[in-house]
């Protein structure tokens, strides 16, 4: 079965994504190009060549609505004092985006790498931190999107169904967890990237070593090392220069 898997650059996506290629489907890689956030793209691209995953871009930026209306937004405080800004909802944007294409490549399965850590296992979605990552959430938008495109898209795949899966909820528990099951499924850890903000260099993109994210992939990966897990070395290095 052909499935479209949402690349984001990060080590969920890429994880959720071969849990689909492993599982035998034919999976179509989407990024959606963000202002600001290519490296983010050209991560997604490097893992996808590698996997040999078929891999789509579609300029699909909404931080511009940040800036119009920024009662809709709220603003982060890093471990480095920076700001990013998040815009509720953006995940159920990219999800109608993803079901439009979906279905124009005759694909009924999204597979997103929506994690534990992203919504909480409990009944009610807006008691977690990112509601439109809650499998309830998930599950109601993929009824929603299935009588959408049973109406309006023709022809239709399988009549005209669209079901969101986000496989590492039933997978893991922590971002230890998320690591350790990329490096299982042979992912190239180096293939993706965590940084909030990091710098381009001469010799490419460099983690910033200071937000949040930076922080749990370090402690996640030193963790996996001292378990015997092989993690290149410059995950780790690099953070003590």
């Amino acid at each position: 079965m052909k499935c479209v898997a949402l690349l984001s650059g990060g080590v969920d996506s890429a994880a959720a994504c071969m849990l689909a290629k492993k599982s035998g489907h034919e999976v179509c890689g989407l990024n959606f190009r963000r202002v600001r956030k290519e490296f983010e793209t050209e991560y997604a691209r490097r893992f996808a060549e590698r996997h040999g995953i078929n891999f789509k871009v579609v300029d699909a930026d909404v931080t511009s609505l940040i800036r119009e209306a920024q009662e809709t937004s709220l603003s982060y405080v890093t471990m480095s004092g920076q700001q990013w800004e998040f815009l509720w909802g953006r995940n159920i944007i990219y999800l109608v985006l993803a079901a439009n294409y979906a279905a124009s490549v005759g694909a009924s399965l999204i597979v997103v790498g929506f994690a534990p850590h992203d919504a909480s296992r409990t009944d009610d979605p807006s008691s977690c931190d990112y509601p439109d990552c809650h499998p309830r959430v998930l599950s109601d938008l993929s009824d929603l999107l299935t009588i959408t495109l049973h109406r309006t898209t023709r022809p239709q795949p399988n009549s005209g169904s669209i079901r969101i899966d986000a496989p590492l909820m039933d997978k893991v528990k922590t971002k230890v967890d998320v690591f350790k099951l990329a490096l299982e499924l042979g992912i190239n850890i180096g293939d993706t990237i965590s940084c909030y903000t990091p710098i381009r260099t001469s010799e490419g993109w460099r983690s910033c070593g200071q937000c949040l994210a930076c922080h749990h992939r370090r402690a996640a990966l030193t963790i996996l090392q001292k378990q015997g897990f092989n993690v290149p070395l410059s995950e780790v290095s690099k953070w003590r220069e």
